[in-house]
């Protein structure tokens, strides 16, 4: 996505893996899906300034990604 101008984040951050959790004892090993769900999602540009062209781009190029990622 990067390659194409989009910029994508991870905003998702279990809950172990933060520094006030891990001093509590949390340990992410014991939240196998929470870490899945870190490694699979990104957050695509979500914002009021947009434009619908804007977004018909970030939808076409993440479907062109998922498609060559798939092949």
């Amino acid at each position: 996505m990067a390659e194409r101008g989009v910029a994508c984040n991870v905003h998702y951050k279990p809950l172990p893996m933060h520094t006030a959790y891990k001093r509590l004892g949390f340990d992410i090993k014991d939240y196998p899906i929470a870490y899945r769900m870190l490694a699979c999602e990104v957050t695509l540009p979500l914002h009021t300034c947009l434009t619908d062209e804007q977004v018909e781009y970030v939808i076409q190029s993440y479907t062109e990604v998922l498609n060559e990622l798939s092949q």
